[in-house]
């Protein structure tokens, strides 16, 4: 995770988590549904929080 030592800590726990999903599902690729999915599933991240407070039904996504 090297060239990402740019990121914040909760980004490169996305990053990671997208790579995993992708791998996972036996996917070449990371897309950006991936790491959607990685923003999503950190409940402490601010990505659920924003979308929550702007009014996304988050169990829609």
């Amino acid at each position: 995770m090297a060239a990402n030592s740019n990121l914040t800590i909760k980004a490169q726990e996305a990053v990671q988590g997208a790579i995993q999903a992708a791998t996972g599902r036996g996917n070449p690729e990371v897309i950006p549904s991936h790491l959607l999915h990685a923003l999503l599933a950190q409940a402490e991240g601010l990505t659920p929080r924003l979308l929550a407070k702007v009014g996304v039904p988050l169990d829609r996504l």
